[in-house]
């Protein structure tokens, strides 16, 4: 029979295994909201509605004028790892904001922090959901 101390481990252990995971389980419902993007380059918003709409807002500098969009937003699942944003204004490896018909990003739930959507992931560009 077990002893409460190897229980208690491994409880502790199974906890921990997932805590260092840092991530959740994403559904369509926790997507819907405000995100907010702030780069060297500039800053941006996303507000995905429950209609699977979207309008993105985009400034060079973040005090520019600002380049917007409307467009539709799709989960790729019931259980969501990454979402497509048709069309979306992104970055090209110049740096310079392009208009792409669609683009592909990754999502992210950490235990402790934001939902986010992720533009950029070796440059540390993400849209993070605003409370």
């Amino acid at each position: 029979m077990p002893s409460v101390r190897n229980v208690a481990v491994a409880i502790f252990l199974v906890i921990l295994c997932f805590g260092l995971s840092g991530c959740r389980s994403v559904q369509s419902k926790d997507m819907i909201g405000s995100y907010q993007l702030k780069a060297e380059w500039g800053c941006g918003s996303i507000l995905l509605r429950e209609d699977n709409t979207f309008h993105q807002e985009v400034k060079l500098g973040c005090s520019q004028s600002s380049q917007t969009i409307d467009g539709v937003w799709t989960p790729d699942g019931s259980s969501i790892s990454k979402v497509t944003l048709k069309p979306f204004w992104n970055h090209d490896s110049t740096g310079t904001l392009k208009r792409y018909e669609y683009d592909d990003l990754p999502v992210e739930q950490s235990l402790w922090g934001p939902l986010r959507i992720i533009v950029n992931p070796d440059a540390g560009f993400s849209y993070e959901k605003q409370k």
